[in-house]
């Protein structure tokens, strides 16, 4: 419509080239980290142990100190080298990985004590926050008289009260079982982005990162190496590295030939998310467990053998033993089973081409 303004979303929580090394340490825990979350944006960090991504969010909340860069919160500077903004002044929430409520206070008391340094002890906003949760009623029991579901929405409960800028989640589904973790990290999401909250979650779990965050920031070594939505991570990951975090993979060397790749593997239709290559080009080919198809194979040629199978209900995982002698994982549904020793082909369907880059030199 005719004057009608749209406004772009703003960075509510910035990184610019912040490292910070622990006391001790040889190396530093980040470094050179860059990184941008915009206002009611759900952003997940993914990265194996010891990437960094747990003391980027200490960081961030004033855990920790950082010897360079800088971090602005809500565009306030909170953190740089001479600079260290105190926690509790930083409006920031902390959802732990081990809820850390108090045992011996109920419900309502373990919600007010997040009220206690902002704007005082407010029944209404203890019941409203439990309203949020779907905890409303639960505010004389004690933590050990709930569900490890129930005492981490409480955590959250907690966390929101004070109304923070951003809420921080350290990796707080992880002692739950596979089940109710699936459910509880869609309520989690449904309820901060409902409270219209920004919200940093770090986590190891790539299903988790991928099926509940508007994007993905894949860190190791210090440093984010690759941030963006989760489909568009999966399909053009910026290296194989970031590949293989995001799913479950194997990589085999390859040559360009035309539209394709050669492996040992096989012969497939590839995507280059680094740019076009040359025929001839060799390559570190990306073979993701769930994109491969297999099928019985009669034909002469370079053999590959089925030499493990995992049942798993709905889907087998197989373990392909190639003319090298190396294995690689093909997960694909539980029909017409393939028996230990079939002789295979190995496939790629056309809208899931295998992702290749430039080879790594071998020492």
């Amino acid at each position: 419509m005719a004057g009608e303004t749209h406004t772009q979303p703003t960075d509510l929580v910035t990184l610019r080239d912040v490292s910070a090394t622990y006391p001790g340490a040889d190396t530093p825990a980040l470094n050179g980290m860059d990184l941008a979350v915009t206002e009611g944006e759900f952003l997940a960090i993914l990265g194996p142990s010891g990437s960094g991504k747990t003391t980027a969010l200490r960081v961030i909340a004033g855990f920790e100190r950082i010897q360079s860069g800088e971090i602005h919160i809500n565009g306030n500077l909170v953190a740089a080298p001479n600079r260290h903004v105190d926690p509790e002044r930083r409006r920031v929430g902390m959802v732990f990985q081990d809820y850390a409520l108090f045992p011996h206070l109920t419900v309502a008391d373990n919600v007010a004590f997040g009220l206690a340094k902002s704007n005082g002890s407010s029944d209404a906003r203890v019941g409203a926050v439990l309203d949020l949760v779907n905890l409303a009623g639960y505010e004389n029991r004690y933590p050990h008289e709930l569900s490890g579901g129930q005492q981490q929405r409480i955590a959250l409960a907690r966390s929101l009260a004070p109304e923070p800028v951003a809420l921080l989640l350290d990796e707080p589904f992880s002692n739950l079982d596979r089940q109710l973790r699936s459910t509880l990290r869609r309520q989690v999401r449904e309820i901060v982005k409902d409270h219209g909250t920004t919200s940093i979650l770090v986590t190891h779990d790539r299903e988790e990162a991928l099926g509940i965050a508007d994007r993905v920031a894949v860190m190791d070594e210090g440093r984010v190496i690759q941030v963006g939505a989760p489909e568009h991570l999966y399909r053009n990951s910026a290296t194989a590295d970031v590949a293989r975090m995001v799913g479950p993979a194997d990589t085999v060397r390859g040559r360009i030939a035309g539209p394709w790749v050669d492996t040992e593997a096989g012969r497939f239709r590839y995507h280059s998310p680094t740019g076009p290559l040359g025929n001839g080009t060799f390559v570190d080919a990306v073979l993701r467990v769930h994109d491969l198809e297999l099928g019985p194979w009669e034909a002469e040629g370079a053999e590959r053998i089925v030499d493990y199978r995992e049942y798993q209900g709905e889907f087998t995982e197989y373990g392909i033993r190639l003319p090298s002698g190396r294995r690689i994982n093909v997960r694909r549904r539980s029909i017409a089973p393939l028996d230990m020793g079939t002789k295979v082909i190995i496939t790629a369907p056309f809208d899931r081409p295998v992702l290749v880059y430039p080879e790594t030199p071998r020492g």
